[in-house]
């Protein structure tokens, strides 16, 4: 039967809630590349692909966060569908918002318990992070924003449409562009995009002081990549993910879903370069929204190649592997950064009264040797710290545990 005109723009919501497996590959993969980037054998020896861009431009390591947020969004309507399947009551919003509140408080708080690991050995003098360590604490990062996207992306889903959803997408990072380019900051102006000189870091630097990710100007200025200002444009990434699930959940054939994907992706990856001599370059720790548009239109072809070969052609079995790293991304994403924190914080003394940690004795002794390139013993140190907890993942996958926020 032909869809009427209505239909070809706003078509049908498909009832049933099926688990897109394309999408927890996709996740798994996201999931292994953070593990993989923040976990180098030594970061004095790291391949450029691996290092995240000096300041204005993108290497693949700065495609991983924003896949991670746009997936995020994605599987928003899959999860407020299967929630309002098992509720049955479709206009009662309170416990859809009661859940996502919940959620992202959780988010938010496990990434704080996460920073009160110290990240170095007591006897270092840098400044770093420590267990209740609340004069350095840092606020945010990397799941305190995913908790923020989430929580704001996930209320906007309830109470609004795809057009809706575009429409706050938009506007989010016009108003993030007008204050970033217009807003004059002390000692600067207005427009500064250098690290020390925009309004997002200096807005960071006068909430949280030293609870930032680092010093910039001990006592006067410090930088916070995941700060609260430039959230607004990651809050856009989020909504750009929850579109694409909108329309994965939508009544359209399958393949035709897989040609919106990779449509949509060419136009986004283009306006992100567009935007990059037009507007604001593509920056990371500025989250622009060239940088919002080019890593949504690279996640939309991702999870597009991943759709039209497990979901469309049903070639699978490559993947299992990616999709059960991905059924328990979080999860392994936590873990790793508390067993690398670990690993630091187990320590002991040599015969020359040095304090050896743990992470370094494993690798100084199991992969420095193996390698005459120093970069390619932090390499294989890094792959195999992500096939440590592909195992663990597995392990939990075959009992069927699926360790959820």
């Amino acid at each position: 039967m032909a869809l009427t005109q209505r239909e070809l723009i706003d078509p049908p919501v498909m009832p049933n809630v099926q688990r897109l497996q394309s999408l927890d590959v996709f996740r798994g993969a996201t999931i292994a590349g953070m593990i993989l980037v923040n976990n180098p054998g030594s970061w004095s020896h790291i391949y450029p692909p691996l290092r995240h861009a000096e300041w204005h431009g993108v290497t693949p390591t700065d495609l991983i966060f924003p896949f991670f947020l746009f997936i995020v969004g994605v599987a928003i309507p899959f999860a407020l569908a299967a929630r309002r399947a098992r509720l049955g009551d479709q206009d009662d919003i309170a416990p859809l918002v009661r859940k996502i509140f919940l959620r992202s408080a959780a988010l938010f708080g496990i990434g704080l318990l996460l920073h009160m690991i110290p990240t170095r050995l007591p006897s270092s003098d840098s400044s770093g992070n420590g267990f209740f360590d609340m004069q350095n604490l840092r606020i945010m990062g990397v799941l305190q924003r995913i908790a923020l996207c989430y929580l704001a992306a996930g209320m906007l889903s309830v109470l609004f449409s795809w057009r809706g959803l575009l429409a706050w997408a938009m506007v989010l990072m016009t108003v993030y562009s007008v204050l970033i380019l217009a807003v004059p900051v002390p000692g600067n102006g207005a427009g500064d995009l250098s690290i020390e000189g925009n309004l997002a870091t200096h807005i960071d630097s006068a909430v949280f002081g030293t609870h930032n990710y680092r010093t910039l100007r001990a006592g006067e200025l410090y930088w916070e990549p995941e700060g609260l200002l430039s959230t607004l444009p990651a809050i856009g990434t989020t909504l750009l993910g929850a579109l694409t699930g909108l329309w994965l959940r939508s009544g359209r054939g399958a393949m035709q879903k897989a040609a919106g994907l990779f449509a949509a992706g060419v136009v986004c990856a283009v306006l992100g370069y567009v935007l990059d001599g037009l507007l604001m370059p593509i920056n990371k720790g500025l989250w622009t929204p060239a940088y919002v548009f080019l890593t949504a239109g690279f996640a939309l072809l991702g999870l597009g190649l991943c759709y039209w070969l497990i979901d469309v052609h049903r070639y699978q079995k490559w993947s299992k592997l990616l999709m059960i790293f991905g059924m328990n991304a979080l999860a392994m994403f936590v873990l790793a950064a508390i067993v690398s924190r670990v690993m630091v914080l187990i320590a002991w003394a040599d015969e020359e009264g040095k304090r050896v940690a743990l992470r370094g004795f494993l690798y100084n002794t199991l992969y420095t040797p193996l390698f005459k390139d120093p970069k390619n013993a932090s390499l294989a140190w890094a792959i195999s710290y992500v096939l440590v907890f592909l195992l663990i993942a597995l392990a939990l996958y075959r009992k069927r545990i699926f360790i959820k926020v």
